[in-house]
């Protein structure tokens, strides 16, 4: 167990302008919007837009794989109709406190719950 959390890629921390910007850009995928944090992975052709050139060779990308993400949720009041505006749609509840997007299904609207619901 030790060595999978040794060896399982670190999630890069963005700031939350960059992870708008990235939504907007459909360069993220996998998102999980938790209360406090957002993760997910950006996609190849946002890696180099959202990370430093020093960090890049910190973490020896080599421009092919999604890399992991996180980023503090602010309020955003737009948020979720920003993400389905751009494609991502909620395809399950987690937990009370966190959603996970994807690009299929629908969202259940406040005070409605899908067949995913807990």
């Amino acid at each position: 167990m030790l060595q999978t959390y040794l060896l399982a890629p670190r999630a890069e921390v963005v700031d939350y302008s960059m992870f708008k910007t990235l939504v907007n850009q459909k360069l993220v995928t996998n998102l999980l919007l938790g209360h406090e944090t957002i993760t997910g992975e950006i996609k190849p052709d946002g890696v180099k837009r959202a990370l430093s050139e020093e960090r890049l060779k910190a973490i020896k990308y080599e421009g092919q794989k999604n890399v992991p993400f996180t980023t503090v949720r602010v309020e955003d009041p737009r948020l979720i109709q920003d993400l389905e505006t751009e494609g991502f749609i909620c395809s399950s509840r987690q937990n009370r406190s966190q959603h996970y997007f994807h690009r299929r299904a629908r969202c259940p609207r406040k005070g409605q719950r899908n067949e995913h619901s807990q």
